[in-house]
């Protein structure tokens, strides 16, 4: 099992990546992942020129690592905390660099994918309440079918901010057990 992880955090100690560690923590040791921190990346934006209708590519190649890892892998973690109900701009920026798949595989709201390629979401949020998850499982869903990936499941914590918050409750260790007793299925 070949695993991409897509973080979207800018804080790499902070609570995204706790839950993220936990998913990976369970994995075994000789796991291939392949990690992309999207701050780093500092990913070009979409400009709508064009040029992935006509040629299949974006114009930009400052993604084609990241895009080569999510094609190859069978399982595509995309981890965010919630900003203003969506996800923080670079994470956005590659969702939106996608076109190139949307026109090369889609151009239709039919879009059917390939269940053995999973998509997993870890989202956390500083404050209370479910409705920014929802927005943002409907925007990565679509990330998912754009690269043909199934949206298999995810771990939504809201309420990160709160002084009694307890980290030791993020996890998605089971996740990954339950994607490696599949896998020798």
């Amino acid at each position: 099992m070949k695993v991409t992880v897509l973080f979207g955090s800018p804080n790499p100690g902070g609570t995204t990546a706790a839950l993220t560690k936990s998913f990976l923590d369970a994995l075994p040791k000789d796991t291939p992942v392949r990690f992309f921190d999207c701050f780093s990346l500092a990913p070009k934006c979409c400009t709508g020129c064009g040029a992935c209708e006509k040629t299949g590519k974006c114009k930009d190649r400052d993604l084609d690592d990241l895009f080569s890892a999510c094609e190859d892998c069978d399982v595509l973690v995309v981890a965010a905390p919630v900003y203003n109900y969506s996800v923080p701009a670079p994470l956005k920026a590659v969702f939106d660099r996608c076109q190139p798949y949307y026109y090369k595989n889609f151009r239709s709201f039919d879009m059917q994918t390939n269940p053995r390629r999973k998509g997993l979401l870890f989202l956390t949020a500083g404050r209370s309440g479910k409705y920014s998850f929802d927005i943002i499982k409907k925007q990565t869903g679509i990330f998912f079918k754009n690269l043909d990936i199934t949206y298999t499941c995810g771990r939504f914590y809201p309420g990160t901010d709160a002084a009694d918050f307890d980290c030791s409750l993020l996890r998605a260790d089971d996740i990954a057990e339950v994607l490696l007793q599949e896998e020798k299925e």
